[in-house]
């Protein structure tokens, strides 16, 4: 990555950042398209808690696909009053960051990197993608998954909770997916076939903290 931008230093802003497989059977993400809808058994419904006491409710922070007008206005509002509370914070530079972490997260979760997982996401979920991991395993189901493109990250939500930094990003990407075998050679793989899917991904973030990693703390598939 060069230099001036180290990947430690993008997943630490990223950590937002922050789909998956077709085995997670979107576990994050939904495809658009004709394809086979994948089960939806990976959105966390845990909660975290703020220091002042108040609970978040993660399956309560699903953001609408096309957010209205006021959400839009309330978002810009909430990302200047993170901004202003840290002054350290650029948005582009924390999107940057995110399409980074984004793949890291997946490209560990295919890889069954637990200790990569644990360093980017929330406990409850966590739990969630150990799980996942486990029941690909039990079913000796072994898929390959290649992001082609990124075709936009935009913020859809932003919060300011007390001193809790919480930013939502809509990621809508390509995939390519190939099916392994048990001797580890590929079964089928389809480059001309690209899947397009949407993930909705917060991060949050206590903002008096001299630690500047954001964490992961719902992923979730945007509602039909």
């Amino acid at each position: 990555m060069g230099s001036n931008f180290p990947l430690f230093e993008i997943i630490i802003y990223a950590m937002i950042a922050g789909f998956l497989i077709l085995k997670l059977r979107s576990v994050l993400g939904r495809r658009t398209g004709n394809e086979k809808k994948r089960p939806d058994h990976f959105i966390s419904t845990s909660t975290q808690e703020t220091d002042s006491g108040n609970t978040i409710s993660l399956s309560d922070r699903v953001i609408k696909e096309y957010p209205d007008i006021n959400e839009i206005a309330s978002s810009k509002v909430s990302l200047d009053c993170i901004k202003q509370a840290d002054n350290k914070f650029d948005e582009k530079k924390f999107l940057t960051g995110a399409r980074v972490a984004f793949e890291v997260i997946v490209q560990a979760y295919e890889a069954g990197d637990v200790d990569t997982l644990k360093s980017l996401v929330s406990v409850p979920l966590y739990s969630s993608f150990m799980q996942a991991i486990e029941e690909r395993e039990e079913a000796q189901e072994i898929q390959k998954t290649s992001i082609v493109t990124f075709r936009s990250i935009d913020i859809t939500g932003a919060e300011l909770i007390g001193y809790e930094a919480i930013i939502t990003l809509k990621f809508v990407t390509e995939h390519a997916i190939a099916n392994i075998n048990d001797s580890n050679k590929e079964l089928a793989s389809d480059q001309d076939s690209i899947d397009t899917l949407i993930d909705i991904w917060t991060f949050k973030r206590d903002v008096r903290s001299n630690d500047p990693n954001w964490e992961l703390i719902a992923a979730c598939v945007p509602e039909e």
